[in-house]
């Protein structure tokens, strides 16, 4: 009977820290179950138009490639009127505004289908603007890389030309002429390079005795062109 009680009383401690330990072993674990992980730090938002441009809207005192683009298109339509050219510069100033306003009733441009809708409505005025369009059209098929030939469906004249000393396309001197008759031309050997604010097509001839650039004649109906 003694020995019992006395391994009970040396027992006792043994088993109350044991109870102690496991009761701290549960706690923890069920805490670490219960307490959520941190969110994640929430990134602070970028200020509102820090390290972007944006090209539209199109209006007075924008200056980017977009206002060239728009330029070259009024001073075709400009052209067929006997008007005042604008100075290509990107710049978007009083005299690109009012070359807008006259020809189209608009002071800016909104956004890209805005741009689309001043496209066509001033390649209406005229054959040139008409041409200038198309001819855009068919550059930006061509870059795709879908295409292989240059379709033309009726004789089309070009002239050679050389670049000056400002950098402008002029007439070579000698004068030199080439005559693209209905036929399909590869791409590869005849590409699409500008068009001009007269609403012709600069094309260069890669290969053969015609090597070199050549633009279409005034009053081409550059329409009859198109790729395949």
């Amino acid at each position: 009977m003694k020995f019992n009680k006395k391994l009970i009383w040396y027992s006792l401690p043994i088993l109350v820290g044991g109870f102690l330990i496991y009761k701290q072993f549960t706690r923890g674990k069920k805490q670490g179950q219960d307490v959520p992980p941190p969110p994640p730090p929430t990134p602070s938002p970028d200020p509102i138009g820090v390290g972007s441009v944006s090209t539209y809207p199109l209006r007075k005192g924008s200056k980017n490639s977009t206002v060239g683009s728009l330029q070259s298109l009024l001073n075709t339509a400009l052209a067929c009127q006997n008007k005042t050219l604008l100075v290509v510069d990107d710049n978007f100033g009083s005299k690109t505004e009012t070359a807008l306003s006259s020809l189209t009733g608009k002071t800016s441009i909104a956004n890209s289908a805005d741009f689309e809708a001043v496209k066509k409505q001033l390649a209406s005025t005229c054959s040139k603007s008409s041409n200038l369009s198309w001819v855009w059209k068919l550059i930006d098929a061509q870059n795709t890389g879908k295409y292989s030939y240059l379709v033309v469906s009726q004789p089309i004249q070009f002239y050679k030309v050389v670049k000056d000393f400002r950098g402008l396309w002029i007439q070579a001197v000698p004068a030199s002429g080439l005559l693209l008759n209905p036929s399909n031309y590869s791409l590869k050997d005849y590409v699409l390079r500008s068009a001009s604010t007269e609403g012709g097509l600069r094309l260069e001839v890669m290969i053969g005795e015609f090597k070199g650039m050549w633009m279409s004649k005034a009053g081409s109906n550059l329409t009859t062109l198109n790729v395949s």
